[in-house]
């Protein structure tokens, strides 16, 4: 895909981006959510192809299939049990790849998506950015109406060693590890955005809402 005609909020050199692909898809039979196939393409290239136009540098956190990740994507897959000593394994949750992420990534800030969202938007990794610089904010997280949508979220990279004594206490819950910092909320009203696959029904449903296939 080519670059995106828009005005960027931010230095792209500074920004990486991790999708997150690591889970074990359990409400879902198992299967890898990320190569889940939407009109004949599997959904990681839905997410992967914006992202690459918009920024230089992308990861996939993968745990299973990372050879046929790479072949689809075309962006280097990273594992979460990658040499961290004691804190060494697979499908810890969503924070064990934002670690991942946090170590590879040699820019600043490091944006997360979760493989099974593929109607991720420009205009909300945009105001991620500006949300947690015009709060001063240590990341920042989207929101749609109430609550949260934790996966959706864009960190400092110096965050790492935080995110690592926290993991190594056996904490997992994501919302706890981000309340430990400066946090800001950037608001996105497209709730089609946080549209994921849990069940055959979301499936079918985001479907219906995807009117443009990849060529």
């Amino acid at each position: 895909m080519n670059e995106l005609t828009l005005n960027y909020p931010f230095d792209k050199n500074t920004l990486s981006a991790v999708i997150l692909a690591g889970g074990q898809g359990q409400r879902m039979g198992g299967i890898d959510k990320g190569l889940l196939a939407l009109n004949d393409k599997p959904m990681i290239c839905y997410s992967s192809a914006l992202l690459c136009a918009l920024i230089p540098h992308v990861f996939i956190s993968a745990n299973r299939h990372q050879e046929r990740y790479a072949e689809l994507t075309g962006c280097p897959v990273i594992s979460d049990a990658m040499g961290w000593g004691e804190f060494d394994q697979r499908f810890e949750g969503p924070l064990a790849g934002m670690l991942t992420g946090l170590t590879y990534a040699k820019t600043d800030y490091v944006l997360f998506t979760p493989c099974d969202s593929p109607l991720i938007s420009a205009e909300l990794i945009f105001s991620l950015w500006e949300n947690l610089h015009q709060q001063n904010a240590d990341l920042s997280v989207a929101s749609h109406g109430e609550r949260i949508q934790p996966v959706f979220a864009l960190l400092k990279r110096e965050l790492k060693d935080s995110l690592l004594r926290y993991l190594q206490t056996g904490a997992r819950k994501i919302d706890r590890f981000y309340q430990q910092h400066r946090m800001a909320i950037a608001v996105c009203s497209d709730a089609d955005v946080f549209l994921n696959i849990n069940t055959p029904e979301d499936h079918a449903s985001i479907l219906r809402k995807i009117s443009n296939p990849l060529p």
